[in-house]
């Protein structure tokens, strides 16, 4: 019985061994005996124990680290050193269009960017971290790529990260500038070419002098207008900008900015505005109205009416500039609050402005939490359109 007893329990530690090296760590080997088959055996349940804590261990931290991988807005791969893919996380995946199945594939051939796979195999041949610049499928894309080695496991580890929304704004304050420069040029050019022509004699000539005086007059006046709209809207989109938020009566603050409007083409401007109390931002509204306004009245001929209408629904207030001049073509509408974005066709008045007066609108309606809409048919007038909360500080308006 003795020899059968030995090969018995000598057959059950044989088997909890192999269940151990297959992963399975909850076995347990009942054995009592103080024999050394018996301390053979209780220690084999001591390293079963604890190869189950290093593995919940190995488990968690690996969750963990799949779990940040995932959430990263970058698009993060690891290649081995022949730069087939091993590791990709969800963002890569959403960034290219790839799926999980191109674990095993050389990168070029996951995703069809030459210079992104020619850098991982320069960061495998000389070790050196690399940055690059690419777009794909219209978006724009920077990349970092850095060599590792662990564990006797070498490879690379390539980051991208999308630049998309930086580069354009990149190139809007590109065009900005530029805009900017060109409406500057012309004014200054003017004021240069009559201010030296007066030096060189035509100040003599008291008709010639008044009028090239009048122009350069016009011209700076021009200038100074263009200058405060660029400063204006500086500091409306900048990140400081603090409104002030108080009681506002609607019909007051429509009058107010009114009151100082220029008017010499005989333009009927009539209010149908009632008393309407709101928390808003009184001289953002201003300027808004102001805007507008100068908008209607320079786009209408001579003997034209604009009107100012407000109305209020349960949570919201419209306010409306209507008129009856040149309209706008269909093809313009969506463009109309662009800045510098000109109209260009028969009918435009001679003097149009800076160009920034509907971009400054809608950065203001914008920053009010409300909207702004158009409507118009050329030669039928126009009709503009700001929806702002009773309350600033509720929800923007869809």
């Amino acid at each position: 019985m003795l020899p059968w007893r030995l090969a018995r329990r000598i057959r059950l530690l044989t088997n909890t061994v192999t269940k151990i090296t297959s992963g399975n760590f909850s076995v347990n080997i009942p054995m009592t005996e103080n024999d050394e088959l018996g301390v053979l055996g209780r220690k084999i349940n001591e390293m079963a124990t604890s190869l189950a804590f290093q593995a919940d261990i190995h488990k968690r931290e690996h969750g963990q680290l799949e779990a940040i991988i995932n959430s990263m807005t970058e698009g993060v791969i690891v290649t081995d050193s022949n730069g087939i893919i091993t590791l990709a996380n969800a963002a890569w995946y959403r960034i290219f269009g790839s799926t999980p199945a191109s674990l095993g594939m050389p990168t070029l051939q996951s995703i069809r960017v030459p210079t992104l796979y020619e850098n991982i195999l320069k960061t495998l041949e000389t070790n050196l971290p690399l940055e690059m610049d690419f777009s794909f499928d219209g978006r724009y894309f920077n990349a970092s790529t850095i060599r590792f080695q662990s564990s006797g496991i070498n490879g690379c580890v390539a980051v991208v990260n999308e630049v998309t929304k930086l580069r354009r704004l990149e190139e809007i304050r590109q065009q900005f500038t530029a805009n900017v420069s060109h409406q500057m040029k012309t004014p200054l050019t003017s004021i240069l070419g009559y201010s030296e022509t007066l030096l060189r004699g035509a100040i003599n000539n008291s008709t010639t002098a008044k009028s090239f005086v009048e122009t350069i007059h016009e011209q700076a006046v021009a200038l100074k207008e263009l200058i405060e709209d660029v400063l204006g809207l500086a500091k409306i989109e900048s990140p400081t900008y603090k409104s002030t938020f108080t009681d506002v009566d609607i019909f007051e603050v429509i009058q107010s900015a009114i009151a100082e409007f220029k008017n010499d083409k005989s333009i009927a401007i009539k209010l149908n505005v009632p008393s309407i109390v709101i928390k808003s931002d009184k001289k953002a509204i201003e300027h808004i109205i102001h805007n507008l306004v100068d908008n209607a009245v320079k786009y209408t001929p001579a003997g034209g009416n604009v009107e100012i209408a407000a109305y209020k629904d349960e949570n919201t207030i419209s306010i409306s500039v209507s008129d009856n001049g040149i309209g706008i073509p269909e093809q313009d509408i969506d463009r109309i609050f662009e800045r510098f974005y000109r109209i260009s066709g028969s009918g435009r008045p001679l003097k149009e402005g800076t160009g920034l007066g509907l971009a400054i609108v809608k950065h203001l309606v914008e920053k009010l939490n409300g909207n702004v809409y158009v409507e118009s048919r050329l030669g039928s007038g126009s009709t503009f359109t700001v929806k702002l909360p009773l309350n600033t500080h509720q929800d923007r308006l869809l």
